[in-house]
């Protein structure tokens, strides 16, 4: 388990850039949606995004889905994943 949670420690920064590309493309693609939501509900809006991450024994995978609820719309971003293996020494 500690050479599992090391590997991720490796892999912080690279998780953390997935995310801010991510969550960008949702907005890119969710924003124009929002407004029409906003004219829908007293100039007020909101979307959700939600982050999916699998971790396996070498590999993590990470892809992120947002929504807008009304009127619906949702987006997908691309998946990152990458492969990794502590340095023996």
């Amino acid at each position: 388990m500690k050479e599992w949670l090391e590997k991720q420690k490796q892999q912080m920064q690279n998780m953390l850039d997935a995310l801010s590309i991510q969550a960008k493309q949702i907005a890119d693609d969710l924003v124009p949606q929002v407004c029409l939501c906003a004219l829908e509900n007293e100039m007020a809006a909101n979307f959700l995004i939600w982050v999916y991450f699998v971790f396996n024994d070498d590999k993590t995978a990470i892809w992120s889905e947002g929504a807008v609820d009304f009127p619906p719309e949702q987006s997908v971003s691309q998946m990152f994943d990458w492969t990794y293996r502590l340095e023996e020494g």
